[in-house]
């Protein structure tokens, strides 16, 4: 099974993106966006206004650890 993954760079420019980068990096977190047929994940680099993204088929299927 081949799938292709492509990564981008992103920047925040609609919301607060000290707020969102700090809570992502404190919390060692990364954000899962649903797109129409695709799905983002970001994750913060050193530098505030910057993130790294990946981008996998919609159908894609993620395991997520359970809230403590």
């Amino acid at each position: 099974m081949k799938s292709k993954t492509d990564s981008v760079f992103f920047h925040v420019t609609e919301y607060n993106n000290l707020d969102l980068h700090n809570l992502l990096i404190t919390k060692k977190l990364f954000a899962k966006i649903d797109l129409p047929s695709q799905k983002l994940i970001l994750s913060p680099t050193e530098n505030s206004v910057c993130y790294e993204g990946i981008v996998f088929p919609g159908d894609t299927f993620f395991v997520e650890p359970p809230y403590s």
